[in-house]
């Protein structure tokens, strides 16, 4: 079954709604390589109505200790892309 963009808001709200639960995403996961070691990327989607809606949130796998990048929420996927921490990624 494929989610439209427009269900996904609909799911977010409706999940916003129940008690304690809070900063409800759709997250779209991706794989990457960074310097010869696999990293996995996770675009976490909070829905239009959130001023920060999207995040980036990056992990080296399999790395001890473990490496991971995130960055300043934005309004546009661009802008949190941009604004991920890469560099976090090689701190060993």
């Amino acid at each position: 079954m494929e989610v439209c963009v427009e269900d996904n808001a609909k799911i977010i709200a409706r999940l916003s709604e129940i008690e304690e639960l809070s900063e409800v995403s759709h997250v779209t996961e991706f794989s990457a390589w960074h310097g010869g070691e696999e990293v996995s990327v996770k675009i976490f989607d909070r829905g239009s109505a959130d001023p920060y809606r999207y995040r980036v949130f990056a992990e080296v796998i399999g790395s001890n200790p473990r490496r991971t990048a995130t960055g300043n929420g934005g309004d546009d996927l661009d802008t949190a892309i941009a604004t991920t921490h890469w560099y976090q990624l090689k701190q060993k």
